[in-house]
């Protein structure tokens, strides 16, 4: 008995090749969909109440650091130095613009009432003490020799029809004595920006106060005269640029002359007393910060530069880990996590 002609068998033959290709398509298209219809497992939840660590306002001098630290929604206000713990200060709300002055700080506090100017003991154990209160509201303060110095800028003036307010606010420059005595130095139109640090004083001389201004589409510093009042714009760069004091020599970024528009790239330029503006370095990416230490200036972005003395290359030292830079005059601080990363300011080991 015949069971099956030839032709039929060799249609048999292959029968078993199609199903099998049946299933390995049926497998590829099926098992991704199983996968994604399969309920997903969600990543485990951050414990109850904590919130990440924010530092916010770090700056230093003299080998001491101060910062402002958020966590658990409360703000502290905490010292460190090199070696050893940080040391937390203060707590409270409203607290901005910390400054360094010798074993002192002072610092801003904000207020819906009036905006005070506290002092504090950087070696802990007594509380802050109010040096200022009632002032308008505070967009930036320094501290040197023993003096705070900060900027108000009240709010703008509503206009009417017989009165066109000014294009920009006027703030008001002052400084004050540890005995609390108070002193305007002068009044210049500021800016509309209301970013934090749109408005940052750079550095005190003995004769001037720098104040850098950040614009809608350019950086310009400002020199307030300590003795006559008055003030006297100095220059101005287009773009957020980044300046510091070193001594009496200003140093400050510009975009740079030797690279095309949009490639971001930096130089950075100098004036000392008495002479005239100069390129030092070039080639710079953006996005990164001035800072003056005893050994000299450098310059803080993915990687950590050495500023030469004439125009060079600026010398690159070190990549940098995440973290908002600052300096204490002698080493450089990432601020980030749980307590700042120090950088000593030197090449990396190979």
């Amino acid at each position: 008995m015949v069971l099956a002609t030839a032709a039929e068998l060799m249609s048999l033959s292959f029968r078993p090749s199609r199903l099998l290709r049946g299933l390995i398509l049926l497998g590829l298209v099926g098992l991704p969909l199983a996968l994604l219809a399969a309920p997903q497992s969600a990543p485990p939840a951050p414990a109850e109440g904590a919130t990440p660590t924010r530092w916010r306002g770090a700056t230093g001098a003299n080998g001491r650091w101060v910062a402002l630290r958020e966590q658990n929604g409360e703000t502290e206000v905490v010292t460190g130095q090199r070696l050893g713990p940080p040391i937390t200060l203060a707590r409270g709300a409203g607290w901005a613009f910390p400054a360094v002055d010798g074993n002192a700080a002072w610092i801003a506090r904000h207020d819906p009432a009036g905006d005070s100017v506290l002092r504090l003991d950087l070696t802990g154990g007594t509380p802050p003490s109010e040096a200022v209160t009632n002032r308008a509201p505070i967009v930036a303060l320094t501290a040197a020799d023993g003096r705070a110095f900060w900027i108000e800028q009240p709010g703008p003036s509503p206009g009417a029809l017989s009165f066109v307010p000014a294009a920009l606010p006027n703030g008001k420059l002052f400084e004050c004595d540890s005995a609390g005595s108070v002193r305007l130095i002068a009044e210049a139109p500021l800016t509309h920006q209301a970013q934090e640090n749109a408005c940052s004083i750079i550095g005190v001389s003995p004769h001037s106060v720098l104040v850098q201004l950040h614009q809608l589409q350019s950086t310009e510093i400002v020199r307030f005269d300590r003795a006559a009042g008055g003030s006297l714009r100095l220059l101005m760069e287009s773009g957020t640029q980044t300046a510091v004091l070193a001594g009496e020599t200003l140093l400050w970024t510009a975009p740079s002359e030797e690279s095309t528009p949009h490639s971001w790239r930096l130089c950075v330029r100098r004036v000392r007393p008495g002479g005239v503006p100069e390129t030092i370095a070039e080639w710079l990416p953006g996005g990164g910060m001035l800072m003056a230490l005893r050994e000299g200036v450098y310059y803080a972005g993915n990687r950590l530069h050495r500023l030469p003395d004439q125009l060079d290359e600026a010398e690159a030292l070190r990549l940098l880990p995440s973290g908002s830079p600052a300096t204490d005059g002698e080493m450089i601080y990432l601020f980030s996590g749980a307590r700042p990363t120090v950088v000593p300011p030197t090449r990396a080991e190979e």
